[in-house]
């Protein structure tokens, strides 16, 4: 591969990277810290298999298969749909370690991640 080649097969992956994370950012309609994008799994697992988690959580607990209760049970009130990234790793950190977790499709996850991945799934139906 010459050296040409190799900056141009570069810099159309640094480009297709940046106009994905733009269309996501901006097609949402939020911002990079919003609490229903859990970033901590965006790390891990697919866009996919977030939304099967979230699915899945919802069918398993009807109860909080509604976007205000979601935002309620992770403390969200009076339409502020973004909090500082620590915050959430907070609660995700005191969930585990109270043993407040769901093992949903094989991944053992804490119940702020899950709720996160539910707002997710609900997000992407609109």
């Amino acid at each position: 591969m010459t050296r040409r080649k190799f900056i141009l097969i570069l810099s159309t992956g640094a480009a297709v990277v940046g106009f994905y994370i733009y269309f996501v950012l901006h097609r949402m309609g939020t911002s990079a810290n919003a609490v229903w994008i859990p970033g901590s799994l965006m790390n891990l697992m697919d866009k996919n298999t977030i939304l099967d988690i979230g699915e899945t959580y919802c069918a398993k607990t009807p109860e909080e298969g509604f976007e205000n209760i979601l935002w309620r049970h992770l403390g969200i009130t009076g339409g502020q749909y973004s909090v500082d990234e620590s915050t959430m790793t907070k609660l995700i950190k005191k969930d585990f370690s109270s043993g407040n977790i769901r093992i949903i499709n094989g991944w053992v996850l804490s119940v702020t991640e899950v709720r996160q991945c539910a707002l997710f799934h609900l997000q992407s139906l609109k």
